[in-house]
């Protein structure tokens, strides 16, 4: 890419609204641009990424998410995200900062003294600080991505871009050492997954070329930087003095032995008490070549090329001010607030920039801004946030980085929180649980199964009943569900067995219990009483189970006796011996049988009657041979 084909594209309006002024910097995957923003009137950064990655449908979907989560980040040490496009020929638009960037100052031969390069530490760690809290993980620090505003406050660029890219499979020839490369981590060279502590030992490396000029573990090739960094801890010179051991801990092989942003912050500040005041930043902004030098991806595929902040003719460097070292401790903690001399030069007006007050509670806004004689307007405006927490700015008007004379207005507007949705607790009662958290999750509830409790009424897994919700309820608020394990486990009742059948199966059915009844065959038991239950009695079981009765259907079947010939007083006898009776007579009742019915020899039910046919004892017999039936 030559600088003739990066100013072909000046004078161009991207995005119907950013008119490109001049090139400031490029690399293998973008070309970056001062330019106008023709509504608002600002100077703010424009990168233009590669035209390989127009219609790549895998960036672009990567390259949204990465740019929506971005755009959330509010910090006074992370650029800011202003707007975006993922159609067409992918940009990024962000605030432009003309103190231009790290690499520019190490370029340009300046190395910082161990207090300047805590002064950088400490802006970087609160940024990353923010981020990780925020589930960010930059992938990419390294003094190309650090850029500064006039006062020398850092600000951390190109967050997101690294892993889009990667995705991306933009890559360089073999052999080409990457910027990226050199500040790689140990779990980032081995492709591990990556947490806040790999952007700390980035920031290790970044601190030791700072002041050394050195990159450690620089091989001659990719591979080579890449396999040193996985074998030993960072090596750290006695050049970063009273830094040498608090960077050394940043640059420590293993992620856990790394100290997390909020403590490297803490141990930065313990080791500034012990340091003289730092001397103010050589920045090289105004001085930086028309185009910043090329960075380059290697066939890694880690990471990506960073916005370089380029020269900004339109505003003049702010006026040398003394700094004691309780003013920069204070200073780093809060934030530079621009302001003096630039002011002057663009109106004879006492002016003032604002300076960034979002996410600080309005306390701490209204502090920050009590010298500035604006007219504050009260009370101050609410909105709701899905970012910002309940008692903090979210924005303010003007916006930050405009300039405001005395006595103008201004007005801010605080966080109520996050947005609210309704939901009727007793609309979920009763609902299976995977149901209720589908829709609640829906809502940015946080769902929580409070515990789990029996009965009687709603089915297992269904929802029993529901706290923290009465109407409107904040997203992201927690939502505790009682769920059902259905109704509590039944005892099999004791003395069923010998009882009738029927009453048994009342028992059990009033406990919920599914009653099978399985008749057998007993020569003793009565017919109609239960023998046995299985579960059996004492037995724990669930409601709903299934219990066999086993009952007695009396003595099998037998054959019926051949009482023909006999009287009927002898008939009865025989047919009482083995277990029938007389049920009927037709004919004399003190005749002789001359038929019977059952026949002899069929079976009948044990206990069942037979009925006999009889003639008079004196009579003849019938001469037919068939007896009556």
């Amino acid at each position: 890419m030559s600088i003739g084909d990066l100013h072909d594209n000046i004078g161009r309006i991207v995005g119907g609204r950013y008119k490109l002024i001049r090139p400031i910097g490029r690399g293998a995957s973008a070309q970056v641009y001062l330019a106008t923003d023709i509504k608002l009137d600002r100077q703010v950064a424009v990168k233009l990424l590669h035209e390989s990655l127009v219609g790549d449908q895998h960036f672009a979907k990567r390259f949204r998410v990465e740019a929506q989560r971005v755009a959330q980040l509010a910090h006074q040490n992370i650029v800011t995200v202003y707007d975006w496009n993922d159609e067409g020929r992918p940009y990024i638009v962000t605030e432009y900062l003309a103190g231009g960037s790290l690499r520019g100052m190490l370029d340009a031969g300046n190395l910082l003294t161990p207090a300047q390069a805590l002064v950088v530490g400490l802006g970087v760690t609160k940024g990353l600080e923010y981020a990780a809290k925020r589930g960010v993980v930059h992938r990419d620090i390294k003094p190309a991505n650090l850029l500064f505003d006039h006062d020398g406050q850092v600000r951390i660029a190109d967050f997101g871009l690294a892993l889009a890219l990667a995705d991306a499979g933009l890559t360089q020839p073999d052999g080409e050492m990457s910027g990226t490369v050199q500040y790689a981590s140990p779990e980032q060279a081995q492709g591990q997954i990556l947490t806040e502590k790999s952007d700390i030992y980035s920031l290790a490396v970044t601190l030791v070329e700072s002041v050394t000029g050195e990159v450690p573990f620089k091989a001659d090739t990719p591979v080579g930087t890449l396999m040193a960094r996985t074998e030993s801890d960072l090596p750290v010179p006695e050049a970063m003095g009273r830094l040498q051991l608090t960077v050394a801990r940043a640059g420590s092989l293993h992620p856990e032995a790394r100290p997390e942003g909020g403590e490297l912050k803490t141990l930065l500040l313990a080791a500034a008490e012990s340091m003289s005041a730092p001397a103010k930043l050589p920045l090289v902004g105004a001085n930086v070549p028309l185009v910043a030098p090329t960075e380059e991806l290697a066939a890694t595929k880690i990471g990506t090329p960073a916005l370089v902040g380029g020269p900004d003719f339109d505003e003049p460097v702010a006026k040398k001010r003394k700094w004691p070292w309780v003013i920069f401790a204070m200073l780093v903690l809060g934030g530079a607030i621009a302001g003096g001399v630039f002011a002057f030069l663009n109106s004879q007006e006492v002016v003032h920039r604002v300076p960034k007050l979002v996410e600080l509670t309005e306390e701490q806004a209204l502090d920050r801004i009590a010298e500035f004689g604006w007219d504050v307007q009260q009370p101050a405006l609410l909105d709701r946030s899905e970012t910002v927490e309940r008692g903090r700015i979210i924005s303010t008007v003007p916006a930050e980085g405009e300039l405001i004379a005395e006595g103008e207005p201004f007005s801010y507007t605080v966080s109520l929180g996050p947005p609210t949705v309704t939901v009727l607790g007793a609309d979920l009662i009763g609902q299976p649980f995977e149901v209720v958290r589908d829709e609640l999750a829906a809502k940015d509830l946080d769902v929580r199964v409070n515990r789990d409790e029996y009965d009687e009424t709603v089915p297992l897994g269904s929802v029993i009943s529901v706290e923290g919700i009465d109407g409107e309820i904040e997203q992201g608020s927690p939502v505790f569900v009682t769920t059902s394990k259905g109704p509590k486990p039944r005892i099999i009742p004791e003395g069923l067995v010998g009882q009738d059948v029927k009453d048994v199966e009342e028992i059990l059915e009033g406990l919920r219990l599914s009653v099978v009844v399985t008749p057998f065959s007993n020569e003793e038991i009565p017919k109609g009483q239960v023998m046995g239950v299985n579960p059996a009695e004492g037995s724990e079981v669930l409601a709903f189970s299934e219990v066999a009765v086993w009952v007695s259907s009396g003595p099998r079947p037998r054959a019926v006796p051949l009482v023909i010939d006999s009287t009927v007083d002898e008939a009865r006898v025989i047919l009482e011996a083995d277990g029938f009776c007389v049920e009927e007579i037709e004919g004399p009742a003190d005749g002789v049988v001359v038929g019977q019915d059952p026949i002899a020899g069929e079976f009948a039910e044990f206990g069942s009657c037979v009925k006999l046919f009889t003639r008079a004892a004196e009579e003849e017999p019938p001469t037919t041979t068939d007896p009556p039936t």
